[in-house]
């Protein structure tokens, strides 16, 4: 199955802390037949809110996210006019650009998004925790 990780889950994922990460979520991650995607537009909203002092404990990850990646053993999902042209169309429910992003990549791909964020929800994606 393929998923895609949203931002926190990834990060979560990387800092050792999955016990933050849900129930549902965690098997699903760790299943070696699943393909786990991480967005080039996490790697954006990482360093920009890290730059920002919002997450001041992830330098390292801030510093080398494609590094972490590979090192997870997840694959990088780029970001495409296709995916911005739905992120721009979405219901203005939810205005986080990065999570808009997000949700237009899990609907392209017909992939449900691992996250906590119910909002996501509002975007008709298929969300797991």
């Amino acid at each position: 199955m393929n998923l895609l990780l949203d931002t926190h889950t990834f990060v979560w994922w990387v800092s050792g802390e999955t016990i933050e990460i849900g129930a549902r979520a965690l098997p699903l991650i760790e299943d070696p037949d699943n393909v786990v995607f991480v967005s080039a537009a996490s790697a954006y909203e990482i360093v920009f809110k890290h730059r920002k002092g919002l997450w001041p404990d992830i330098a390292l990850l801030a510093a080398d996210v494609a590094g972490e990646v590979e090192a997870a053993d997840f694959t990088e999902l780029p970001v495409g006019f296709q995916h911005m042209q739905i992120a721009g169309n979405l219901v203005e429910v939810h205005r986080d650009p990065f999570d808009r992003i997000l949700a237009a990549q899990a609907l392209t791909g017909s992939m449900p998004i691992l996250s906590a964020d119910r909002k996501l929800d509002q975007f008709g994606v298929q969300r797991i925790w």
